[in-house]
């Protein structure tokens, strides 16, 4: 629980009368500050811990109100949770002690919450600041709201004075306010709400805002924000404070930074991700070994062994090789695949990345795969600006690219010439979208939609296609290696498009 010693600091030298009551029946005043002394023409000290009737005594000396007053008063701060402002007049205060202008005295009181439950009323007496002879002069900057408490805490406190619908200036905002953004304190107070936070999070701090004014209630989101001091996420509350007219004088605001845990978060995920990612290859080997790789192995020893039986000067012998020599060539096409896929998620893990200007590496590929084009009168039109870039590995995309341009040469609709078009936009400041389209044959991706990226998967009629259905596994693993999604939307006999997300 928050030491009362350490509340009735934040006061102590302050020159507005501060009183910090008990939020338990019957109230007592647990501490007070010089000034409150100062006003009554008594010690602090002889405040605190008095009966119930004296204690109230002093408070209605300083207000004007009437205990009952204050006791409902009480009661709704503490059902509310929220602060409270209303006009209050010392009527009983001598005079050399009176405030000098008591149309500008006003009654603040507002809750200290822990855990959900209010544990202390602060009482400020807003106006009654002044220098009477007795009165301690406080040292600068001590007039701010709860600094001492404020700035030891790791969540960042500020204070917002709202002068008109939106405008919000920041009176307040304690040392966590700038270790986390990086923002000098000084700078931040006396600054509006646009000149401090960036976009795109402005529009939804002012939307978050106008809600906790016009609902009246305490309000909590998370944002991500840009500062000096990096990109940050937090955990955001703020709770309005309205005067006795039901005007709104301000909003208090609380922030948890929970950027260490959201990339904790994401690093998880980013695990799992590769957990997940390694499990599926495991299980495409499981495949390759037990179909692909067991088939040709078996025919070849299969072979072997019965050679020896046979004269090698009949046709059967040759006949018999020729089968022998397919095998094997089908086993060294199967051992390279594998060498090739284990190759490209282990040099994902080596950080060689750059930035990749895109338009160049597919001119490239398409001009590598041109006669190919040439010989369908297939067209390929590339509409992605020279000065977009993406980060990744250049001999990756540049496979990406010449898989998918293959794909659409081998599977075009016989009926019209082919069309192929890639283009690139930038979605948002952290996510980039390349699209690859054809009219080809297209395909029933009901039917095939979790097998269009595995291994050895075809779904046309191949009998006349060279292929061996490995060119779309390839080009998701290297868009995952480069940290990418991808994902497909095909009709059939209409074309195919191919999303990837950087």
């Amino acid at each position: 629980m928050l030491s009362i010693n350490v509340i009735s600091a934040a006061f102590a030298h302050s020159a507005t009368p501060h009183l910090i009551l008990s939020a338990s029946t019957p109230y007592p005043i647990i501490a007070a500050n010089t000034a409150t002394g100062n006003w009554c023409n008594a010690k602090s000290e002889e405040l605190l811990h008095q009966s119930v009737s004296a204690g109230f005594c002093k408070i209605t000396e300083l207000t004007g109100l009437a205990e009952a007053k204050l006791l409902q008063l009480f009661d709704q701060v503490i059902s509310t949770q929220s602060a409270i402002v209303l006009k209050a007049e010392p009527p009983l205060l001598p005079e050399n002690n009176k405030p000098s202008n008591p149309e500008n005295c006003f009654l603040e009181i507002y809750p200290i919450v822990e855990n959900n439950q209010v544990v202390y009323l602060v009482l400020k007496l807003l106006g009654w600041a002044g220098k009477p002879e007795s009165a301690s002069i406080a040292p600068p900057g001590t007039q701010q709201l709860l600094p001492l408490i404020f700035d030891s805490l790791a969540n960042v406190i500020f204070v917002l004075e709202v002068e008109a619908p939106d405008l919000y200036k920041f009176s307040f905002a304690n040392r966590a306010f700038e270790v986390t953004t990086g923002l000098p304190v000084n700078k931040v107070i006396g600054s509006y709400v646009q000149e401090i936070i960036p976009e795109p999070s402005l529009s939804l701090v002012l939307e978050k805002y106008r809600e906790a004014i016009l609902e009246r209630k305490q309000v909590s989101w998370q944002e991500v924000s840009d500062y000096p001091a990096g990109q940050k996420t937090g955990e955001v509350l703020v709770e309005p404070v309205f005067d006795a007219q039901g005007n709104c004088l301000r909003l208090v605001g609380m922030v948890h930074d929970i950027t260490e845990r959201k990339e904790a978060e994401m690093k998880q995920e980013r695990l799992t991700q590769d957990l997940y990612r390694h499990n599926r290859d495991l299980q495409q080997f499981t495949y390759i070994v037990s179909h692909n790789l067991r088939a040709p192995l078996a025919n070849a020893l299969g072979l072997v062994k019965h050679l020896p039986a046979i004269d090698t000067n009949t046709a059967l012998y040759q006949q018999y090789l020729t089968h022998l020599k397919t095998s094997i060539q089908k086993l060294d096409t199967i051992l390279k695949d594998v060498t090739l896929i284990l190759s490209i998620r282990d040099r994902q893990h080596l950080g060689c990345t750059e930035e990749i200007a895109l338009a160049e590496v597919c001119h490239q590929a398409g001009q590598d795969l041109a006669p190919a084009l040439a010989a369908c009168d297939g067209h390929l039109n590339i509409t992605i600006d020279p000065d977009f870039t993406v980060k990744g590995i250049r001999a990756y995309w540049y496979s990406i690219f010449q898989n998918l341009i293959s794909n659409a040469i081998k599977y075009r609709f016989a009926d019209r010439l082919l069309q192929i078009t890639v283009t690139a936009s930038v979605e948002t400041a952290e996510k980039k979208v390349i699209l690859f389209s054809d009219n080809g044959s297209g395909f029933d991706l009901k039917k095939n939609k979790n097998e269009v990226f595995k291994l050895y998967k075809r779904f046309h009629d191949t009998d006349n296609i060279e292929g061996r259905g490995i060119g779309l596994f390839l080009v998701k693993t290297h868009v995952e290696a480069m940290g990418g999604q991808i994902g497909v939307k095909s009709e059939l006999n209409v074309g195919t498009t191919f999303t990837i997300y950087f």
